[in-house]
């Protein structure tokens, strides 16, 4: 049986491992699903988002934390209730149809890199990686659909490259094609705050990939092409904002503060850590005294994140063997240092700037969410590090020695982790999260 047939199968048996979770966990067995599920169900009787000290959003709060997921410009959760709004006469609960809105992102992905053998192998490689990538899929929250723009974009980039970047080097009026590029990136920006790098990690790529063929006047006309592309993306997040500090009278963030320290609890707030002592949930580390050092000397923000980055469940419970979790960073690292290698084989320059550029994007991903950590609270979790996923999607369906590696070597390869992810998903995440095979 041919290795595309196979991987067909596999991707088809990760579907149903996620439909069963999808139907079979309890309801808040994943991170902050209840939180999740009320930011959605303020649209059953709204379309925009009113004042943040309006009973109707204050319905919203997570508990304890005095916040809630309607400050966020993010777009998930008027789009899931808008979109399974036509479920509710059929009798399907509120967080069942929640949860199949962000299932349904996935067989369109799947569907979409095996359909394209040129590029789709290649994203569907890195999207195997992760089996963390997967579970977002499984249960309703803001990550799966940053996941799925962020993923589209970068296949829409790649796949569509001969024509998006002769606009930016000014050699192209803008375009159809051009413009749903333009339309992808703005849709990333309205979603989780980790993910907008992947629109300007795309942007600077389409730069730095071309950089040593451009001289000072093509430099220059691209530069400022690049600068006014971002300022007309920066446009609809900034009239978002506007309208959200309108109906606040302008007073969005002070507001905020106030909600926030009227409904949290004593224990998580600041002045109580500092005047007790006590800091069970790790909050406000540097307010406290502690080190940016400490996360990774006295806490475990690496072996934490990095374990669920490859796989960890529920509210960070639900956990693989260490054996899982090597064989997963052994054959991630087998991508990277295949990677690595090819491009100090090829010895370009462009290609030195383009793993560069690579490795500081995935720096900056890493920073982000330790200084979180630090600053606000102790969330060394691997979904905060997955933006990552399309940015080594990209620049591996870009590499420049692609092309000469056989394409049934990539294939068996992305066999050989799908069938390991599946099989680990399946034994240590879907089983322990819904009972089924478990006697």
């Amino acid at each position: 049986m041919a290795a595309s047939v196979i991987i067909n199968i596999i991707a088809g048996a990760l579907i149903v491992l996620v439909l069963s979770v999808v139907i079979f966990s309890r309801v808040n067995l994943h991170p902050d699903e209840f939180s999740h599920i009320a930011a959605s169900t303020y649209f059953q009787n709204h379309w925009f988002k009113l004042a943040v000290d309006h009973p109707s959003m204050l319905q919203t709060l997570i508990p304890g934390w005095g916040t809630s997921y309607l400050f966020l410009n993010d777009i998930v959760y008027s789009l899931a209730e808008k979109f399974t709004g036509f479920l509710v006469p059929l009798g399907v609960t509120d967080f069942v149809r929640y949860r199949l809105f962000n299932f349904a992102l996935l067989p369109v992905l799947l569907v979409l890199f095996l359909a394209n053998r040129r590029n789709g192998l290649w994203f569907l490689l890195a999207f195997a990686l992760s089996t963390q990538t997967w579970y977002l899929f499984s249960y309703f929250n803001g990550d799966a659909l940053s996941m799925f723009f962020s993923l589209l974009l970068g296949f829409y980039y790649v796949s569509n490259r001969t024509a998006i970047d002769p606009f930016f080097w000014g050699r192209a009026e803008f375009n159809n094609t051009v413009a749903l590029f333009y339309m992808l990136c703005v849709l990333v920006m309205f979603t989780r705050l980790q993910y907008p790098i992947i629109v300007f990690f795309i942007i600077g790529l389409i730069f730095v990939s071309n950089a040593t063929e451009l001289n000072f006047k093509s430099a220059l006309k691209a530069i400022t092409r690049l600068a006014m592309f971002l300022v007309l993306i920066a446009l609809p997040v900034g009239a978002a904002e506007l309208k959200d500090q309108w109906v606040n009278d302008f007073a969005k963030d002070q507001a905020i503060e106030t909600i926030r320290e009227e409904n949290k609890r004593p224990e998580f707030k600041v002045e109580h850590i500092k005047a007790t002592g006590s800091n069970p949930h790790l909050l406000y580390l540097k307010q406290t005294g502690h080190s940016y050092s400490d996360l990774f000397t006295n806490h475990p923000w690496a072996e934490w994140s990095f374990q669920s980055f490859f796989g960890v469940y529920g509210f960070m419970n639900i956990k693989a063997p260490k054996t899982f979790y090597k064989l997963s960073s052994a054959l991630g690292a087998g991508v990277t240092m295949a990677f690595l290698l090819f491009s100090a084989l090829r010895g370009d320059r462009r290609t030195a700037f383009i793993v560069a550029y690579l490795l500081l994007c995935i720096s900056l991903v890493i920073v982000q969410s330790s200084m979180y950590s630090w600053l606000y609270g102790f969330q060394a979790q691997g979904r905060y590090l997955l933006a990552v996923i399309p940015m080594i999607a990209v620049t591996l369906a870009l590499n420049p020695y692609r092309k000469k590696v056989p394409l049934v070597a990539v294939q068996y390869y992305v066999l050989a982790i799908l069938l390991m992810n599946v099989i680990g998903f399946a034994a240590y995440g879907v089983i322990p999260m819904t009972g089924i095979g478990s006697g």
